[in-house]
Order: structure tokens, then C-alpha cells, then sequence
């Protein structure tokens, strides 16, 4: 695989992406999760 060129215009990109049948809005975040919990409160 080779690298061949860098799409950086948006108007470029939304209209590429949309020509493929993909998406160009922007996900939205999910909140981040707590950290595991290693130890059980008793």
C-alpha cells in the first residue's frame, strides 16, 4: 500500500465521503467510563 495524497479541504472531504455512502457528520463523544473497581467494598 502506498501513500498517494492528503484530502485537508472539507468541502473535498464531505463530498468524497458522501460519493462512498459514508457519513460526514462528526460522532459524537460518549461520556469516558470510571476505572475498574479492584477492590469490593464489605
Amino acid at each position: 500500500m502506498k501513500f498517494v495524497a492528503a484530502v485537508t479541504d472539507p468541502s473535498s472531504v464531505r463530498h468524497y465521503l458522501e460519493g462512498t455512502g459514508q457519513s460526514a457528520q462528526i460522532p459524537t463523544l460518549a461520556p469516558a467510563r470510571a476505572p475498574p473497581q479492584t477492590e469490593m467494598d464489605y
